[in-house]
């Protein structure tokens, strides 16, 4: 019968007892690494006809050391043809490639042949990096020391190797070991390969296939902090200014090195930064503020951040400083102040710097009438008016503007001394025509010199009359002046004109009046309704009007032309100028109108115009009530008196 042959395949898993770590499968074609003093798992499997065959099991497999002819120990495959067998390699095994081989001796009764596989094993020195300090705190900008030592597994130096340090597998620094297997490591700490807090470091020698020495690695914690600083006082901190001065601060920016020299400190208004300064070689800063337009009156917060560094920490101050200001208060005075009228300033209150001042109130107060007043300035505006009556005698008296409102605001008070005046007027109280005049009439004047509160006595006054100056008059106990004048021939627009001189000693200001009126031969005429009445009984209206000359008088023997309606009532007037009409009554209430016109003759002018005349409701039915039938009740009872001592007196004869 032919024999059947089998396949051996060998694969090692290492039990790295030292290091604890789990076993690695490593493939017949590479040499293995492995370190002496490791417990290594050789497994074999026995598979009849092939890679793919069925496996064979209950067969003994011999394991060999075939470098140095050393059986490693006989094992025995399973049921799926798998056998394993633990080899501890000697703590003084040779250096270098070593063959594992794993040879089945075959089986007659099974007919099995014999067959055997190899692979190879690097035996190398485990290697250890020994560190002086397995923790380190440093800051940005430490230079700090690590010292390394390699040494292989018989504790015996490896000189001339090279250790790295890494940090996510960039190498930041390497360094040769020397004869004493010491590598001296002195790295300079920053944030370009550490972050704040604690990092893990390695160190790292790779294996020397050459010198069999395997790998290995450690690692050191470095902790990396930032030095802790502070903003200090170096001086007195003010707590208050006033507005449009200067304050100044002093301050040392310190860490627990010591000073922190030419590093920037921002200068902080409420949150918002507002300038920046340099601290000197002695970690101080001397900050000069002017309280200008940044500031607002109030409470403010100054403060001054450190923004801190690679080395540094943050720090920051805060100090309260309370804003104040006076307030200027400017006033533009009125022209002219007269008594018994109100006086109006305009008025701006502005802080120092020439701003509204928020809630600000100004009183003012007169201090001849004992008078007050007070504004409130609106929001966001300086400017705004204030007026007070101005009451009490004339002359020069003081006003008091006072700022009111705000606790950051001094008290201020502006004193103005201001002159009233009084100012006269000429009021006419009586005139004989009524703006015409005949040429050469007799017209009669009567003007009173009044400041609207008493009559001013005894003051002289000026007339004119047109162009020409005439006699100066003077006022009577009644503050009046009584003119009677010829009025000129010549037709036309004439002026009386009344002057009063300003009197400075009595605070009188001047005025003047124009008493204007027309000379003409022709005098207009206008005809005035002086009264009506409707006469129920009789259904009729009674008018009276009266024909009146614009110089004054009355003019009868004028015949003027009504319309009432659809009637047409031709009328003269009387020697006293009156007509007396009796008008129909209208059907219904209301207003109505009697219309006249006046031709022009040689003394009078044409005139036309329309009289109001008004019914009510009332008026109707009280004389709708009445009736005809007794209006003739009325003449019938008329007559009977009448007839019967006239029919008496006959019948007695």
């Amino acid at each position: 019968m032919k024999k059947r042959f089998v396949i051996l395949s060998v694969s090692i898993f290492i039990l790295l007892s030292i290091l604890s770590t789990a076993p690695r499968h490593v493939s017949a074609q590479v040499p293995f690494v492995v370190c002496r003093g490791d417990e290594i798992t050789i497994t074999v499997t026995l598979l009849q006809n092939g890679t793919f065959g069925d496996p064979v099991a209950d067969q003994e497999i011999e394991i060999f050391d075939q470098t140095y002819n050393d059986l490693l120990g006989l094992t025995e495959t399973d049921s799926s043809g798998t056998c394993e067998l633990a080899w501890q390699i000697p703590i003084d095994h040779q250096l270098g490639i070593t063959t594992i081989n794993a040879t089945f001796r075959g089986n007659s009764s099974l007919f099995l042949a014999p067959s055997s596989v190899t692979t190879d094993l690097h035996i190398v020195s485990a290697t250890e990096i020994q560190v002086s300090h397995s923790y380190v705190t440093a800051a940005s900008g430490d230079a700090i020391e690590i010292l390394a030592r390699l040494v292989d597994d018989e504790g015996l130096p490896v000189p001339d190797e090279t250790v790295l340090i890494q940090v996510d597998n960039q190498t930041i620094a390497s360094c040769m070991t020397n004869i004493s297997g010491y590598a001296n490591f002195l790295v300079s700490c920053n944030k370009s390969w550490l972050v704040l807090g604690e990092n893990k470091v390695t160190l790292a020698y790779e294996w020397n296939p050459v010198l069999h020495l395997a790998g290995c690695t450690d690692e050191v914690t470095i902790n990396l902090i930032e030095i802790e600083t502070t903003i200090s006082e170096a001086g007195a901190v003010p707590t208050a200014a006033l507005l449009d001065s200067s304050i100044e601060y002093l301050l040392t920016l310190s860490s627990l090195e010591g000073p922190v020299s030419n590093s920037v400190v921002r200068v902080m208004l409420d949150g918002s930064q507002i300038g920046e300064v340099l601290t000197n070689h002695q970690g101080n800063i001397s900050v000069h503020l002017e309280v200008d337009t940044r500031f607002t009156l109030g409470s403010h917060t100054i403060g001054f951040r450190y923004d801190g560094s690679d080395r540094y920490s943050p720090s920051q101050i805060h100090f309260p400083l309370v804003v104040t200001s006076s307030a200027h208060i400017s006033v533009q005075i009125p022209t002219e102040i007269l008594l018994n009228t109100v006086a109006v300033f305009q008025v701006n209150v502005t802080d120092s710097l020439g701003r509204a001042i928020e809630g600000i109130s100004l009183r003012l107060n007169d201090t001849v009438s004992g008078l007050t007043t007070t504004e409130s300035l609106p929001s966001g505006v300086e400017s705004f008016t204030i007026g007070i009556p101005i009451e009490g005698t004339v002359g020069n008296r003081t006003m008091l503007f006072q700022a009111l409102g705000t606790a950051f605001v001094e008290e201020s008070v502006l004193q103005i001394v201001i002159r009233v005046w009084l100012r006269p007027s000429f009021v006419l109280d009586f005139t004989s025509i009524l703006g015409f005049s005949s040429p050469g009439q007799n017209v009669a004047v009567e003007i009173r010199l009044t400041d609207h509160v008493t009559n001013l006595t005894n003051r002289v006054v000026l007339t004119q009359m047109d162009d020409e100056p005439q006699d100066a008059l003077v006022t009577d106990a009644r503050g009046v002046l009584c003119l009677s004048f010829q009025a000129p021939e010549a037709e036309g627009v004439h002026r009386l004109h009344f002057r009063f001189l300003e009197n400075l000693t009595r605070y009188e200001l001047g005025t003047e009046y124009n008493f204007t009126f027309t000379v003409a031969r022709a005098i207009p005429i206008v005809v005035v309704l002086e009264e009506y009445e409707v006469i129920s009984p009789l259904k009729q209206i009674r008018a009276r009007v009266c024909i009146l000359g614009l110089n004054g008088s009355l003019i009868g023997g004028v015949d003027v032309h009504f319309s009432w309606f659809s009637f047409t009532i031709d009328s003269t007037s009387s020697e006293i100028g009156r007509i007396v009409l009796h008008l129909s009554l209208p059907n219904h209430d209301g207003v109505f109108f009697l219309v006249y016109s006046i031709d022009s003759t040689g003394t009078i002018a044409e005139s036309d115009g329309a009289l109001p005349i008004s019914v009510t409701g009332a008026e109707l039915a009280a004389a709708e009530g009445l009736g005809i039938p007794t209006i003739l009740f009325a003449l019938m009872v008329s007559v009977i008196v009448v007839a019967v001592p006239s029919a008496a007196r006959r019948f007695a004869v």
